[in-house]
């Protein structure tokens, strides 16, 4: 309830999506609203908003806009963690801009990538995966620290690429070490994403 997303690129998507779906010009207002409507309504609203001005201006002022719609209802974006959220995904935003693809041309946005970017040196995916490491989600070691105990340490194929406690099945311990370490993650079958 008064958490963010982990990543901030789904809630990206899916404001695109509103944004797409949405005629503003029928004049139908877009209802949103969470338990409370000021915490999570206030965050979708504010991106929503932003990613509008994004658009149309070359600066934004999220304090600003914030202040003008506590002005109409008390507590929009109700926690500090939701406020830094709002910064981090407009940051996402601007340095990635659209990464999205249709998948009717995935095939062709593919083989575009595989192509040296001119006077850069690099392929598509490299520069995609650069941006990455400049926005993307960077775990302190307290957060895949099962995978490196020196018990656990032997059951990594490849010791670089551990899995996130958080997001790795457990196993029954198996009574020898007591360990229910295993090198992997779940993966949403529905949508493909990896957790």
């Amino acid at each position: 309830d008064h958490g963010v997303p982990q990543f901030a690129t789904s809630l990206i998507s899916f404001i695109k999506r509103v944004q797409k779906d949405h005629n503003k010009d029928k004049g139908v207002p877009l209802m949103v609203h969470c338990s409370a409507g000021v915490g999570r309504t206030g965050t979708f609203i504010m991106l929503d908003i932003m990613m509008d001005r994004l658009k149309q201006e070359e600066s934004i002022n999220v304090y600003e806009v914030l202040r003008q719609l506590r002005s109409k209802r008390m507590y929009m974006v109700q926690t500090q963690a939701q406020y830094v959220f709002l910064h981090d995904a407009l940051d996402e935003l601007t340095t990635c801009g659209d990464t999205s693809i249709i998948g009717s041309n995935l095939r062709a946005r593919v083989n575009k990538m595989h192509k040296m970017i001119p006077g850069k040196n690099i392929t598509g995916f490299q520069e995609q995966y650069e941006l990455l490491d400049q926005v993307g989600y960077k775990p302190s070691e307290m957060m895949y620290s099962d995978g490196t105990t020196t018990v656990n340490v032997p059951k990594n194929r490849y010791p670089e690429i551990v899995p996130l406690n958080m997001h790795r099945p457990r196993l029954r311990p198996d009574g020898s070490n007591g360990s229910d370490y295993i090198n992997a993650s779940f993966v949403d079958v529905s949508t493909g994403i990896l957790y």
